[in-house]
């Protein structure tokens, strides 16, 4: 922008010296200027059909995350400069961070450049590419270069380390690691029965109930003892940005050191997207990562209903042996419940 101003400039003076001067001299300056301006806009506009940019995200599932760019020019013509021009969206905390790149390609090559893309907040990040222009070397001219798609990654959270030995309660040790012999850890325990929903088990239809109520009813069965393990948190109002994101830290933390205990467990959460609690059981890492992407693709905002309203309501908490409750300092009343229970363990961001 500021050469273009840079050039109006000069042809304005240009053109007041010819009219005060009248002097050929300077109405030649003024057509060399032309002759100069008219190859550079036939020669970019011929770059831009010879230019072909791909991108793609690297290191999505590190904490330094890239955007590769690889720029294919076929042009008889370098093009000394390219400006990408994109918009990152957190789709947790509902930020934008819009920004631009710029870079080069000589003729008849292939060239791959790495720009560092991160967010301020953990999340799926979408990257819209808003627009790519290439001028020629003196800036007079631009052309913009269409063939563009946009992509995603997820930036996971950053974990802290942490001993869950020294939580009140011990959370694991050698004497409960699996929990066994615990009211509610049976598999075969039927822990209620429920209407059938979207999703449960038709292997677990209690008929007889299904046939005197007049609808389908199910019956909901105690999990296994490698699964007594139960994790749920709340997220705070959605103006508390850095509340949410330390929610988001301490449930990868705890998941992550509980993985490496050998222990799985069951991690409740609000899926604000349908507007409804989801579970999703952990064994592993593969499931963790899965787990992970579940969360930071949903909009981290309190919800009038509650996953700890969920819980106790359907007394889901029964059948697990150990219960971990991660909040706030200002929803202290509401970690009353759990913190009463014996089993029960909460822990503050």
């Amino acid at each position: 922008m500021k050469k273009k101003i840079a050039y109006i400039i000069f042809i304005v003076i240009l053109l007041l010296l010819f009219i005060w001067t009248n002097k050929l001299q300077t109405l030649w300056l003024f057509g060399m200027f032309g002759i100069i301006w008219l190859p550079m806009f036939f020669i970019n506009r011929y770059n831009a059909g010879k230019i072909a940019v791909k991108f793609d995200i690297i290191n999505e599932l590190k904490e330094n995350p890239a955007l590769l760019l690889e720029i294919e020019n076929s042009s008889f013509f370098p093009v000394p400069k390219i400006r990408i021009e994109f918009n990152c969206e957190n789709v947790v905390f509902g930020t934008e961070f819009p920004t631009y790149i710029e870079c080069s390609a000589a003729r008849k090559s292939r060239e791959k450049y790495q720009f560092p893309i991160e967010s301020k907040y953990c999340g799926q990040i979408n990257v819209e590419i808003y627009k790519i222009y290439i001028y020629d070397y003196f800036g007079l001219t631009k052309a913009e270069i269409r063939s563009h798609k946009d992509c995603m990654f997820y930036q996971y959270p950053k974990e802290r380390s942490m001993d869950l030995y020294d939580v009140e309660g011990s959370l694991v040790s050698e004497n409960d690691v699996n929990y066994k012999h615990v009211k509610g850890n049976d598999i075969s325990e039927i822990l209620q029965i429920k209407e059938y929903m979207k999703g449960d088990s038709i292997k677990n239809i209690h008929w007889k109930m299904s046939a005197k109520l007049g609808k389908t009813m199910v019956k909901e069965l105690d999990t296994p003892n490698d699964n007594s393990v139960m994790i749920f948190f709340d997220y705070a109002p959605k103006e508390d940005r850095k509340t949410n994101q330390k929610l988001i830290e301490a449930l990868a933390s705890v998941s992550h050191e509980l993985i490496r205990l050998s222990t799985g467990h069951t991690i409740y959460h609000m899926d604000t997207k349908e507007n409804r609690v989801v579970h999703r059981g952990v064994f592993e890492l593969t499931e963790y990562d899965v787990m992970l992407q579940e969360v930071l693709e949903t909009v981290a905002d309190k919800s009038e209903y509650r996953v700890l309203d969920y819980i106790l309501e359907r007394g889901i908490i029964h059948r697990f042996a150990k219960v971990i409750f991660i909040t706030y300092d200002a929803n202290r009343d509401a970690a009353f419940e759990i913190e009463r229970l014996e089993k029960g363990i909460v822990l503050y961001v």
